[in-house]
């Protein structure tokens, strides 16, 4: 998708977000949904000060109305988790990688894609913070993850 793709689903998301706040309220999972998509697409126009919010918002309505273990919260917990290594936050970023990969381990088991998309994230995080055991660590066990699915 291009950058002015992003730029028109960004409008029609933020058009969906206030219909679904309206209709649904504040807290519903739809908004959480909406509001992790949008995160997407600031992530995706390089515009990691704006997305951030968003992604820290659907974490904290899938929480709250999904419980701490719902698959869906790792998925936002991975995106936030993402934005904030591409803002350079990569300590920060671990913490929520570990919670997704923790809740994606159990809810899909440990050999899930899930799973290797958020080791091969924590693997960048500890490669930009210059701990490379760990980084090493987690790419051999997503790339395990990976050949066993081929």
């Amino acid at each position: 998708m291009g950058m002015g793709q992003y730029d028109e689903a960004r409008t029609y998301l933020e058009r969906a977000l206030s219909i679904a706040e309206n209709v649904d309220g504040d807290n519903h999972p739809t908004v959480a949904t909406i509001l992790n998509n949008l995160g997407l697409c600031f992530k995706n126009l390089r515009k990691y000060e704006e997305a951030k919010p968003h992604a820290e918002r659907a974490v904290a309505i899938r929480e709250k109305t999904l419980g701490p273990t719902h698959p869906s919260l790792a998925d936002s917990l991975f995106n936030l988790g993402d934005i904030l290594m591409h803002m350079g936050q990569y300590n920060e970023a671990r913490t929520y990688l570990e919670r997704a990969l923790s809740i994606a381990e159990n809810a899909h088991g440990d050999n899930h894609p899930d799973v290797a998309a958020i080791l091969n994230n924590q693997g960048l995080c500890f490669l930009y913070s210059r701990k490379y055991e760990e980084a090493k660590h987690c790419a051999e066990r997503a790339v395990a993850i990976k050949e066993k699915k081929h």
